[in-house]
Parts: C-alpha cells; sequence; structure tokens
C-alpha cells in the first residue's frame, strides 16, 4: 500500500526541466502460487519456500497484482501520470497538452455539473489541442436552467470520441474537478433533522428524567435512554455506548472504542513506525474508562467518558482521551472526541485519531458521498473525485501481498452500511477518513497471509479525523512526508453525527 506523495514528484517534473523522477519500482508483484496445509491456493513471497535469508514481501511492490489485477494505487499513478492537464473552476476548463507529437482531435471534453452525485448539466466540448499548447473553455452557460445550493462539482473528463486498437469509444485518459460551495456549511447540512449543539449544563443523575421526548432511566450499571424509535443504553463503568437499538433492531456489537492505530503497511515496517509509534497501538487497546458522566438541558442528553491512554497513575487530564455522547430528542447523536497532546512526554506521531465500531456483518453494503471510487489516503488521494460511490465490505479488502492497512477513502461526508432488512448505519461529519472492512487493524496485522485472517462475522468500521499518509519515497526508511503525518503537539478534536433506522435509496 503505497506511492503516496507522488504528486510531489510531478510537480518537479514540471518546474525543473533536467529533472528526472517518480520511476515506480515495480510494475507488478512478483509472486505465483503456493498451496498450503489445507489445500487452500495462495501467493507466495520470500520466506514461504523454506528459504533462509530472503526478502520477504519486497517482491510485492507492483501497479498490479501477481494475477495482473489492477490494485487500487492505479487511480492515483493513473492520474499523476496524465499527459493532458485539466484543471476546472466555477467558470471554466483550462486545458494544456503536455503531449510532445499527439494532438486532442481524438478526444472530446465531457463536462458534468454534479451536486452529492447528481448530474446537474453535462456538455461534450470538442478540443483540438495541438501538442504543446493550450486553452480556456467557458462554461458558464451550463448554470442558466440549474439551482445550486451547498456543496458541488465540476467534473471534466478527457475521452476517447472513437474506437482504437486499445481503448473503446468513451474511455477516459484524463479528468480534473473542481468543488465549491454556495453558502457556508451548517450543522443542518450535516444533519437533516433541526439540532442543537449542546451547552454548559451540570450533570444530574436523577432516573427517569424526560427532555424534549427523551427519557433517560439511571440504572444501578447502566444510564438508559429512549428517543422516539431509538434505544441506547450506556455503561457506566465499561466505557460507552453498549447497546443501539433502532425498533428492536440491535445495531453494534462492541462498545466503540477511540482508535489510533493501523496495520502497518509495508512503508511502516520499513521506516520503523511500529515501533516508534507502538504507545498507540496499546492505547487502542487497553486504554481505561472512568465512570460515566451524564447532563440533560432541554432536549438533549449528554454523556462523557475519560478515556486514560497509558499510565493510570499519571496525574488528571494528562494523556486523557474524553468521547461524549450527545443525544438529540428525534434518536439522532452526535459523538465528540478530544485529545490534548501533553508536550511533557513523546505521545506524538499517532497513526490514526478517530473512533472504531464493531457492528453485525449482516450491515455490509456502503453507500458513501466522499472521494473515490478506489482507496485513498492523505497522500495519495489526488486522483480521487468527489462523488457518491457503493461497495460491499469484503469486496473492499486490498489484495496486496501480506494483509495491511487497506481500503480507507478520505474526505467521506456521508457514509450508509445498511444490511438486507434495510436498517443500516448513518454516519456523517464535515470531511473524514472512512474504513469499513471485515477486520480490526490488529487481525489485519497479524497475520502473514490472507488464508490467515479470521473468519469475520462482523463489519468494522473506522471514522477518523485523519489517518497518517502511506509514504512511497522508499520502503526501508522514508516516513510519509511532514504534512501527512499527525504528529502535531496541542488539541485534537473530532466530531461526527450517527443516526439508525429503516435507510432507503431515497434518504441517501
Amino acid at each position: 500500500n503505497s506511492t503516496g506523495g507522488l504528486d510531489e514528484y510531478i510537480r518537479l517534473g514540471e518546474i525543473r526541466e533536467q529533472y528526472q523522477g517518480g520511476f515506480i519500482w515495480d510494475f507488478c508483484d512478483q509472486s505465483f502460487y503456493q498451496t498450503n496445509s489445507n489445500g487452500e491456493k495462495y501467493l507466495a513471497y520470500g520466506g514461504d519456500f523454506g528459504d533462509r535469508p530472503n526478502n520477504g514481501t519486497f517482491c510485492g511492490n507492483g501497479l498490479l497484482y501477481a494475477d495482473r489485477r489492477e490494485t487500487p494505487k492505479m487511480q492515483e499513478v493513473k492520474y499523476q501520470y496524465q499527459s493532458v492537464k485539466i484543471i476546472p473552476d466555477q467558470n471554466g476548463i483550462y486545458i494544456r497538452n503536455d503531449n510532445l507529437f499527439t494532438d486532442l482531435s481524438d478526444y472530446v471534453v465531457n463536462v458534468k455539473v454534479g451536486r452529492c452525485g447528481e448530474i446537474l448539466a453535462e456538455e461534450d466540448i470538442p478540443v483540438d489541442l495541438r501538442p504543446g499548447s493550450e486553452k480556456r473553455f467557458d462554461i458558464k452557460h451550463l448554470y442558466k436552467n440549474i439551482c445550486i445550493t451547498g456543496e458541488y462539482t465540476v467534473t471534466a473528463s478527457l475521452m476517447l470520441n472513437k474506437d482504437t486498437d486499445w481503448a473503446e469509444k468513451g474511455y477516459e485518459t484524463a479528468f480534473g474537478q473542481f468543488t465549491g460551495r454556495f453558502g457556508e456549511i451548517s450543522q443542518t447540512d450535516l444533519f437533516p433533522s433541526d439540532i442543537r449543539i449542546p451547552g454548559k449544563g451540570c450533570f444530574m443523575c436523577d432516573s427517569g428524567e424526560r427532555t424534549g421526548g427523551i427519557k433517560v432511566v439511571d440504572g444501578v450499571f447502566n444510564i438508559g435512554i429512549r428517543a422516539g424509535n431509538t434505544e441506547m443504553m450506556f455503561a457506566k463503568e465499561k466505557g460507552g455506548l453498549i447497546s443501539y437499538r433502532i425498533d428492536g433492531e440491535e445495531l453494534i456489537v462492541n462498545v466503540p472504542v477511540p482508535n489510533f492505530w493501523r496495520a502497518p503497511t509495508d512503508n511502516d515496517k520499513g521506516n520503523g513506525m511500529p515501533l516508534r509509534c507502538a504507545r498507540w497501538k496499546t492505547a487502542s487497546l487497553y486504554a481505561s474508562a472512568k465512570p460515566a458522566k451524564y447532563r440533560i438541558e432541554d432536549d438533549l442528553v449528554e454523556i462523557a467518558y475519560d478515556y486514560y491512554l497509558f499510565d493510570s497513575d499519571i496525574a488528571e487530564k494528562k494523556n486523557v482521551c474524553k468521547v461524549v455522547y450527545t443525544v438529540f430528542g428525534k434518536g439522532e447523536m452526535m459523538i465528540r472526541m478530544e485529545y490534548e497532546a501533553d508536550e511533557s512526554i513523546e505521545t506524538h506521531e499517532m497513526p490514526e485519531f478517530g473512533m472504531l465500531f464493531r457492528i453485525p456483518g449482516e450491515y455490509d453494503s456502503v453507500w458513501y458521498y466522499g472521494y473515490g471510487p478506489n482507496e485513498n489516503y492523505a497522500d495519495r488521494c489526488k486522483g480521487s473525485r468527489l462523488g457518491c460511490f457503493e461497495y460491499r465490505v469484503k469486496e473492499n479488502f486490498s489484495d496486496y501481498l501480506m494483509p495491511q492497512e487497506c481500503g480507507a477513502r478520505t474526505g467521506v461526508r456521508k457514509a450508509v452500511i445498511t444490511g438486507k432488512d434495510g436498517y443500516g448505519i448513518e454516519l456523517t461529519a464535515e470531511g473524514m477518513d472512512f474504513s469499513a472492512l471485515p477486520y480490526t487493524p490488529h487481525e489485519l496485522e497479524c497475520a502473514r497471509h490472507k488464508y490467515e485472517l479470521p473468519k469475520s462475522e462482523y463489519t468494522i468500521l473506522r471514522l477518523a479525523y485523519r489517518q497518517m499518509g502511506i509514504g512511497g519515497d522508499d520502503s526501508w526508511k522514508s516516513k510519509p512526508h511532514s504534512q501527512y503525518l499527525l504528529n502535531e503537539k496541542g488539541r485534537y478534536e473530532f466530531r461526527f453525527f450517527i443516526k439508525g433506522g429503516k435507510i432507503g435509496k431515497e434518504n441517501q
């Protein structure tokens, strides 16, 4: 899982004539099938043949898998290598033909103005630019008959206008996208119901309190909340939400927990990340939650937990991650995660800052509005485009020779995870890193081959403020570039909204 930061190599090639770089090693994984003791075929690498010494998965760094299927990395490489630059904005499309000998007479530029996956206006623009030439095309006329509110995109694609020996008519060879917004983002953009962000109030412990249609029951071990058709149960001593039911349907398996870890990639192992950041794996697995506190204020209930991440004997407020659940009158919930990085010890450079949910495996259909369609990361997302995409959870696993971090998406505004019965969970944020896989990061990390992964009965959701980049300069020393690391001192905060219920296509 690599090719992070490739855009910086391409940029150097554009500003310095003498520069050569951005060459990728290798084109495809160098591996072949073996059969394990259970009769299962798998793609082998160094050490699988009794060979000592060996270079492990160093033969598995291709843009294609060994069976010649494309890896998700190809999405970024195709974009960075495209020889026609397309830069849209709100009013026009700038196109530069960087080919040395080929004009664009065999192509057309397809322009789409869209909002949340819906095409509002579309036009094909003939483009016959000579090699080395450039031109700007006006598109203001596309807005005449449409009304746009909120976030929208202008996507321009260079497409073949006839069949060739190597691709059919309509094949996209290059693209560019502009993202804009009419009006500022608001809470109602993120959440369809009328909600109010909680203010200050006193923590209360009264049984049976009612507020704005919410019933709160303070039990011996749990805090129960009922709002409409939603029932929630929060453990006083066990660190969070232990039950989340809609119309009697249970939507979670375990308590959602703060997560700071990812399954190390080959690049991570090469640059020493697992040892350097090991405390964050410990914090993800063994953080100790203090008893819950809750308060009631008008039309909401707030339940707060303090997670001690490292040494339980440390001074108050040091290395504490706070998780606050705010439940609103119609059963919607906001989850806020806060952490103040302690400057007195080296707690920085965490792999991820977010939450991990384990939900029943029958919830395996994902629809999201964010960057895609393939997996992408902070330093490998330029070749992605903002739109609405769908996938099955098991299909989201990337077949790298050794299981590792995979399947994430950046800039996700909304994700909906549904099961066969039509029930599901809707997650909304201003822009998060999102992942849905059958495995936890720790299960991925423990497997040397895909067949060693456990049979999963769950869907693992990871929602993050950010995940560190994956790097790509080399796989034996270099970390991701500094702007793609989570190593800032100070305050981290991540906030997202969750609601469950019967979720149809019309609600997405």
